[in-house]
């Protein structure tokens, strides 16, 4: 069955603040209400989906997830704890951080307009394209420490904050904005080249395309005499053949092999990897490697024991902050963390399944990736190999399968 475009308002705000709570612990006093507020909740979207005839499985993804969560509490077992009840968390502004990003989506058009084709990617090696990329990391890190002043995580920053500095901090691995460069390039000519480009409706207006951390496939703005594209950083690694199937699909209604092209992109593994890449770069800043069921530090030392005789240093180990539905883990090689998605931290999910996902990121830890014309490959064949080797592989990935 198809996704339901039923929207529950409210419901992943209520799922982020819920877990919020179920980390700090419940106040004895609170219990009771914390209790309802769960229950209720729950037997609203259960309503919600009677009146319109779905199942909680199929209203949109982010809805089902915070509705999967809140189901998974057992809550006759609270984290309960004695004493007051804790501060709400400390919300923290940071001004001029989409004007940062503006500034470097200037930036990064400039240094691809100056890249000769066909490798834009290797744009990043020009002095140019350095200084971006230190500028990036720059913006980041003061992201960072404005954080760490307020005694809080990039987690715990507003929605277009936190998605302007997980952008930043993703773009400041070189790896990551060779392929970005190599995106924007692709996109530069196909505009250029395509008849189809130069439309009536437009009036004459030149096209830009920008990538950036939206939580849709693109958004579209008129600046005067040019059309900005906005399109999701997921798109990155895309071939040439799906961003013009992008373009057409935003820019002649109507194309829908170009639109059915665009989505099965988006249903797959290389879109997912980018997006959840992004999402699980904001992780919890306190004690972020003990979950409610399972501890990193426990699942790492049974798996470097067990895959890697002891040898491999340990990497920062964090929960991620949200869960997800296709990407259960992620390792990012500049801070050298290995992020598992909340989703796992479940009883139902059985101990060789976390140890597979924590053995693939190590083996990314230990392997580290190729690059080609500006492009990330991880998933090598030498990759695939090594990961089968893992002694539960078949049984762990068949739960994953149906996990997901």
């Amino acid at each position: 069955m198809a996704t339901h475009n039923l929207r529950i308002k409210g419901l992943v705000a209520v799922a982020a603040d819920v877990r919020r709570q179920w980390r700090a612990g419940i106040p004895v006093e609170e219990a009771d209400a914390f209790r309802r507020r769960v229950s209720d909740t729950i037997a609203l979207v259960d309503q919600l989906c009677r009146d319109h005839d779905c199942a909680p499985a199929h209203i949109p993804r982010p809805s089902y997830q915070a509705y999967a969560f809140l189901k998974s509490l057992d809550l006759e077992h609270l984290p309960l704890r004695e004493g007051a009840v804790s501060p709400a968390p400390k919300v923290v502004r940071i001004k001029n951080v989409l004007a940062v990003c503006d500034r470097m989506q200037a930036d990064l058009q400039r240094v691809v307009e100056q890249a000769p084709p066909p490798s834009y990617g290797a744009a990043v090696d020009s002095p140019e394209a350095m200084r971006v990329l230190q500028s990036i990391a720059a913006a980041a890190d003061q992201v960072e420490a404005i954080c760490r002043e307020s005694l809080i995580s990039p987690a715990d920053l507003p929605v277009q904050s936190r998605r302007a500095y997980q952008w930043l901090r993703f773009l400041s691995d070189p790896a990551n904005l060779a392929g970005h460069f190599a995106a924007l390039g692709l996109l530069r000519q196909i505009i250029e080249e395509a008849d189809w480009t130069r439309q009536p409706r437009l009036g004459g207006r030149a096209i830009r395309p920008e990538l950036f951390h939206i939580s849709v496939t693109h958004r579209m703005r008129i600046e005067g005499q040019t059309v900005v594209l906005i399109l999701a950083q997921g798109f990155c690694c895309a071939p040439r053949e799906v961003l013009e199937a992008l373009l057409q699909a935003i820019l002649l209604p109507g194309q829908k092999q170009a639109f059915s092209r665009v989505k099965a992109y988006v249903a797959g593994e290389d879109f997912a990897e980018v997006t959840s890449a992004l999402e699980l770069l904001a992780v919890p800043s306190q004690d972020s490697q003990r979950g409610r069921h399972y501890d990193l530090a426990q699942v790492f030392d049974r798996v470097n024991a067990a895959c890697f005789a002891g040898g491999m240093p340990r990497p920062k180990l964090a929960w991620s902050q949200a869960l997800t539905a296709r990407k259960m883990g992620h390792y990012q090689f500049a801070s050298d963390t290995v992020v598992i998605s909340l989703t796992l931290d479940d009883p139902r999910v059985p101990e060789y399944v976390i140890d597979l996902v924590m053995y693939h990121e190590l083996l990314h830890k230990q392997m580290g990736a190729r690059l080609v014309n500006g492009r990330r490959y991880a998933h090598t064949d030498a990759f695939r190999q090594a990961e089968r080797r893992f002694e539960h592989y078949a049984q762990a990935k068949a739960f994953l399968d149906r996990w997901k």
